[in-house]
């Protein structure tokens, strides 16, 4: 059995905005989020959250199993945070994986990677790591041949050599839960911040292994906008290539989105400045855009759909859709909606 904790306690304030950082604009992130994909293969799910499941949560996270809030209060660091779940995972006997939940780039296979090299070595814990190309500021994973970790030493206190080791946490662990369970209430607050750090228990847990992501870029997290920019980027890079390998051909490319969750035929073409979204479906051998919006839809076999929006509707094989002509110097755009209104 496997639990899953995803840590979204952050204000965000970097980001300017009264919305958790958690849920921030990242549904058009290629359509998905790191926070629902984190939750979704668990058997069983918690949020540490400061609020998601009043304000913002209910809507956002309808339809995930298993799925309970535990809320936090007060914030007393992410110690506390998987303290809150000794209730609620009581009995339970199996791993706990725990992410933050601002790190969307991360793919459910590392997080499944984990989990199995975790099995494999018998750990009473297992940290996903990342080898940084600059990793200045973060603190350096020491691992023997095996990748069990020796230390951890935070970036101000390693020596010039030590700082010569690129490999950091990425804040993702699984743990054995039954020991973990023993050993959060050993947790103090002797630092700084005087808070419950989670990775205190590191301490009373071995052994203890270090797995280090194969693409660094899963582990970057966000902060601020500009980094949501880029890990939109990213991800819409990903889902361009997967679909250019299945068969897609894309007209510059760059000018193209697509959510994860579009479907796309062999022989397809799209054109510049064409944006799929939600659940839509593209058959085979149809050329969409240039200029198109799809949203929701079905598009069937040698369709033809060009400077047009369409919204939850229906196109059948063959059809041929925009553009609508010029008119009194405006250009009309053809627009399929909730009506599936169809042009042949």
């Amino acid at each position: 059995m496997l639990a899953v904790a995803v840590l979204a306690a952050g204000k965000g304030t970097r980001m300017k905005s009264d919305i958790p950082k958690v849920l921030q604009d990242w549904g058009a992130i290629a359509g998905a989020t790191g926070f629902d994909g984190r939750l979704q293969p668990a058997a069983r799910a918690a949020v540490c959250d400061r609020g998601l499941s009043g304000r913002f949560g209910g809507s956002r996270l309808q339809g995930i199993p298993h799925l309970e809030f535990v809320r936090q209060e007060p914030q007393l660091g992410t110690g506390h945070a998987i303290q809150q779940l000794l209730a609620p995972l009581a009995g339970f006997t199996g791993e706990l994986v725990v992410s933050t939940g601002d790190t969307p780039l991360l793919r459910p296979e590392t997080l499944q990677e984990l989990v199995d090299f975790h099995r494999r070595q018998g750990a009473a814990a297992t940290v996903l790591t990342a080898l940084l190309p600059d990793p200045t500021g973060y603190g350096r994973v020491f691992c023997d041949s095996t990748n069990r970790i020796e230390f951890i030493v935070e970036h101000r206190d390693c020596t010039e050599a030590q700082r010569q080791n690129r490999r950091v946490s990425a804040g993702v662990y699984c743990f054995d839960w039954p020991q973990l369970a023993m050993a959060l209430p050993k947790l103090t607050t002797n630092n700084d911040q005087k808070e419950y750090y989670l990775t205190e228990v590191f301490h009373y847990l071995q052994p203890v292994y270090a797995l280090d992501v194969a693409d660094y870029e899963e582990s970057l997290g966000i902060n601020d906008r500009l980094q949501l920019a880029r890990a939109h980027r990213v991800l819409l890079d990903r889902v361009r290539e997967k679909w250019m390998r299945a068969g897609v051909t894309m007209v510059l490319p760059e000018s193209i989105t697509i959510d994860d969750t579009v479907e796309l035929a062999a022989n397809v073409v799209l054109e510049p400045q064409t944006h799929l979204r939600g659940r839509t479906r593209i058959g085979p051998n149809s050329h969409i855009g240039p200029g198109t919006f799809i949203g929701d839809s079905t598009v069937g076999a040698n369709a033809s759909i060009v400077y047009s929006h369409l919204e939850q509707s229906t196109v059948g094989d063959d059809c041929r859709i925009g553009p609508m002509p010029a008119c009194g110097g405006k250009r009309w755009w053809a627009i399929a909606a909730a009506s599936a209104i169809l042009w042949n």
